[in-house]
């Protein structure tokens, strides 16, 4: 269940402003390039927008540091000359990590544009290298209690590399591997170590891919 806060305490340094603004660049310069391969290709075809190349699906995430974290979330998005991939996702903590002081839990949510690059997409397994480039939120609960007491909003950034493969033509099981970079994060001196981990990926896509 995702929590909401009653308030947003953003606390963002000089330094994570600076990789906000290099990230917003880069994604722009990126949007740019996809989407206008993605027209190019579309017009030859004399179709722009073609519902078949739409695909989407649940995924379930581990991420591996001092503590093992559950993710679960999903991604939607269209494909471009069955090769580029454009689209959103978003994922959240199953359960709140608890806080060694043990009266107080963390969790987080995050989300954003998801960029991918689609190799040899024809074969029975093939490879899916994908990025995210987003937002998330931390915040701190008390233990027995559903309500927020302090919030923090970051920078998101997580490229993955995944092993697709093709069970029918419109469905496909992927396994990955991801590290999630975030930056901004500052609860009660929990930084952004917390969140910058590992992770093993499952999931599940519909569509073509």
């Amino acid at each position: 269940m995702v929590l909401i806060p009653k308030s947003i305490d953003v606390n963002i340094s000089t330094g994570s402003k600076l990789l906000g603004h290099k990230i917003m660049k880069i994604l722009h310069l990126l949007v740019v390039l996809i989407f206008v391969s993605g027209l190019l290709t579309a017009q030859e075809n004399g179709d722009v927008f073609d519902s078949r190349d739409i695909f989407g699906g649940p995924a379930i995430k581990y991420s591996y540091s001092d503590y093992i974290g559950a993710y679960s979330g999903g991604n939607i998005g269209w494909l471009v000359n069955d090769t580029y991939s454009v689209g959103f996702s978003g994922y959240g903590l199953i359960s709140g990590i608890t806080l060694r002081d043990d009266d107080k839990y963390l969790n987080f949510d995050y989300g954003g544009l998801e960029l991918g690059w689609l190799i040899a997409s024809d074969m029975t397994i093939h490879f899916y290298f994908n990025g995210l480039i987003g937002f998330g939120s931390a915040s701190l609960h008390k233990k027995y209690r559903r309500d927020c007491y302090r919030s923090n909003l970051l920078y998101v950034l997580e490229p993955s590399a995944n092993l697709i493969l093709n069970v029918t033509e419109y469905f496909r099981v992927g396994l990955g591997t991801s590290y999630r970079y975030v930056s901004g994060l500052d609860l009660d001196g929990i930084g952004d170590d917390y969140f910058n981990n590992v992770s093993t990926i499952l999931s599940f896509q519909f569509g073509r891919l």
